[in-house]
């Protein structure tokens, strides 16, 4: 399997989390978005997961 980033898995939840989508007629695990939909999702995760990075950092310098 492919390495891929930390946030990945956030950004495909964010993906799927796009409000007002509905899949095309015949396709019902395709989703539709525009680029900067998926921007917006990609960007998202990637802060959240550099936020919890941090946090996990942050709560070992407190030991």
């Amino acid at each position: 399997m492919t390495n891929l980033p930390a946030w990945f898995e956030t950004f495909l939840q964010n993906v799927c989390e796009i409000p007002d989508r509905n899949s095309p007629e015949g396709e019902p695990q395709a989703i539709v978005a525009t680029l900067e939909e998926l921007r917006n999702c990609a960007v998202n995760a990637i802060e959240a997961c550099a936020a919890g990075a941090s946090e996990g950092q942050s709560s070992g310098d407190d030991e």
